[in-house]
């Protein structure tokens, strides 16, 4: 199964850190033309995967992603799941039990490791819609001087005169932060 095959290509970067198109190939029981076009789909998908020609090239993971996934961090766990999801070529009927997989590689205990209790109920909430967001991958739109900016949030910053969130500003590629009780968030 292609999606399948797909995923384990990933897994394989993570934990073997190189391998050669040849040796996926023979792993999976398929040509080394189907392995490469896999890996243009994961690539396509947003995961780095760097491609070396020659007799000793192979496939390895882009600068940024660890090479064990016990250490790949929250934003390269949900780098994979959402590319692999969102890319819109997988068929319906596979997504459910490959995101569980998926997703059970990659589950943590369950602990919700930083809350607040600032005083203030909108800085709070704020902060737990910004951090589920930076958690999930997700983007936000808040309100700027009247305007309505799409960002992605990236970072908590926690500051001597205050909680900021470093975001990216979608429209124009642009990083900025602010004071999160400054912040209105657009809900739906």
């Amino acid at each position: 199964m292609k999606t399948n095959r797909m995923f384990e290509i990933v897994m394989i970067l993570l934990n073997e850190g190189e391998v050669k198109a040849k040796d996926l190939a023979e792993r999976f029981n398929c040509t080394t033309k189907t392995i490469y076009r896999d890996v243009e789909y994961i690539k396509d998908s947003g995961i780095p995967i760097i491609s070396e020609l020659g007799r000793n090239g192979g496939f390895k993971l882009g600068a940024g992603f660890s090479k064990n996934n016990k250490n790949l961090s929250l934003k390269e766990q949900h780098t994979i799941i959402k590319a692999l999801k969102d890319h819109g070529r997988l068929p319906e009927e596979q997504l459910d039990e490959i995101m569980a997989t998926i997703e059970g590689l990659f589950k943590d205990d369950g602990i919700d490791w930083i809350d607040v209790g600032l005083g203030d109920p909108k800085v709070n909430e704020n902060f737990i819609i910004i951090k589920n967001a930076i958690y999930q991958g997700d983007t936000l739109e808040i309100k700027d001087n009247d305007r309505l900016l799409e960002i992605r949030p990236e970072q908590i910053l926690i500051r001597e005169d205050g909680i900021y969130v470093k975001y990216l500003e979608l429209d124009k590629k642009k990083m900025r932060d602010i004071q999160i009780n400054y912040l209105e968030i657009k809900k739906d």
